[in-house]
């Protein structure tokens, strides 16, 4: 009875001793699996943050001094008031025209792009579509919220909104959130100034007050970085650009017409004149 007593504690030893070996290889396969999906996963991570931190940039020594890139200029967007005088019809485009300008241009491969995108081209070689066109509205309609931003987003454009930052929230502007809205679309929200003044017959104080105060007005209101500015009416001098550029803008819109922009005349952008009469034909011959 005692040797059969031994028998059944050195079997009992013998199956513990097999389990627990078993056991250990199914968890040493387990662990070796694991390890080759966490290194995979490290891999694929490392790969990703590659991909994400690298952006393709063109030497310095490639970037071109000129570049071919149609600037298109807008105002008001939509219907025409009651008994418009001949500016306000001549600055309003209907909805519909819009329309079919923005498919004209996505049709012959057109891509859009903000003014930004220009800066950053000569500035550190951030490449550009090859067919590129960049779209302004002047003066901060709220038409421009109401009609422009809609037909923007149906065609999937980019454009840039020059701001009066003292009109904002006046009657026909928009407002804060409506431009954090068009900003948040994409869209770049940029300055002309604080009151729509003629900036060559300022002091050089108030000069500054306009070009500072709506730069940091609007920065700070939309918590973004303001890097373009138009001209008001256009009017600019070699003084005025200088200061321009002084507070911290890398390039200004003129109403200078052309298609063509210098790399050393970024503070002097050329731009092409949407009138209510341009048709998309029209538009078509005015940037070939």
């Amino acid at each position: 009875m005692l040797k059969n007593f031994k028998q059944a504690i050195v079997l009992s030893l013998v199956l513990i001793l097999s389990l627990f070996s078993l056991s250990c290889k199914k968890k040493d396969e387990n662990s070796g699996k694991t390890s080759q999906r966490d290194l995979r996963a490290a891999e694929n991570q490392n790969a990703s943050s590659a991909n994400i931190n690298t952006e393709i940039t063109i030497p310095q020594n490639e970037i071109k001094n000129e570049l071919k890139l149609p600037i298109l200029m807008y105002h008001h967007l939509g219907p025409l008031p009651p008994n418009p005088d001949k500016y306000r019809l001549d600055l309003t485009l209907p909805g519909n025209m819009l329309e079919e300008q923005l498919k004209f241009l996505r049709d012959s491969g057109y891509q859009s792009i903000n003014l930004q995108a220009v800066a950053d081209y000569f500035e550190i070689g951030k490449p550009l579509p090859e067919k590129a066109v960049a779209l302004t509205f002047d003066d901060g309609y709220v038409d421009n919220f109401e009609y422009a931003l809609p037909i923007l987003k149906k065609y999937n454009f980019k454009a840039t909104f020059f701001i009066i930052s003292g009109f904002v929230g006046t009657s026909g502007y928009m407002n804060f959130d409506q431009l954090r809205e068009i900003s948040s679309n994409g869209m770049e929200i940029a300055s002309h100034g604080v009151g729509h003044l003629d900036l060559t017959t300022l002091s050089p104080t108030k000069l500054n007050s306009e070009l500072q105060n709506s730069k940091e007005v609007l920065e700070k209101n939309l918590n973004i970085s303001v890097v373009s500015f138009c001209y008001p009416s256009g009017k600019y001098n070699a003084n005025v650009a200088t200061k321009v550029k002084a507070l911290g803008y890398k390039l200004a819109r003129t109403t200078d017409p052309g298609t063509i922009v210098y790399k050393d005349k970024l503070f002097e952008l050329s731009t092409t004149r949407i009138h209510n009469t341009t048709t998309a034909e029209g538009l078509k011959n005015l940037i070939k």
